[in-house]
């Protein structure tokens, strides 16, 4: 299966739905991890041998408030590709200097085998502040509704 650009934004724009589960904590922060149910439109792009899947999760570090992240995981033929990540302030990349930040993967960067993007593909964005935001932004953007008509970021208390 070729990753194209096309590609990539049908995967963004398919509607998709998730159903969000219980928190967990390990090593310092709360995880949540839900699988996305995908619309047939899009799942008629791979072939089963493909076993295409998609992931969602949302991370919380319990001391630093500024830590976070959520994003948004495929998978095929067993290889897993984030492809956005929406981090909080507490690190630096680059020019984005302690600022909320955005990586979305690129075809080249899928290409060179990138399991996450990172540098030239990170954005500083002012959208969101904290991780609800963070969660809100990202299921917008990639069109994922929440199952029995919960707000995004609702399960995240």
């Amino acid at each position: 299966m070729e990753i194209t650009r096309e590609l990539l934004n049908h995967i963004k724009q398919a509607d998709k739905q998730m159903t969000p589960g219980p928190k967990q904590v390990q090593r310092g922060s709360q995880q949540w991890n839900f699988d996305i149910l995908c619309a047939a439109d899009l799942l008629r792009h791979f072939d089963e041998e493909d076993k295409f899947g998609m992931a969602f999760y949302a991370r919380q570090n319990l001391f630093d408030p500024v830590n976070f992240s959520c994003g948004i995981v495929m998978s095929v033929a067993g290889r897993k590709i984030a492809l956005s990540r929406y981090n909080g302030a507490s690190h630096i990349h680059g020019s984005v200097r302690h600022e909320c930040h955005i990586h979305n993967a690129t075809v080249d960067s899928i290409k060179r085998g990138d399991r996450k993007p990172e540098g030239e593909d990170t954005q500083a964005t002012g959208l969101y502040r904290d991780l609800s935001g963070a969660v809100k932004c990202l299921v917008r953007d990639y069109r994922i509704s929440v199952h029995g008509g919960a707000r995004p970021g609702d399960w995240l208390a």
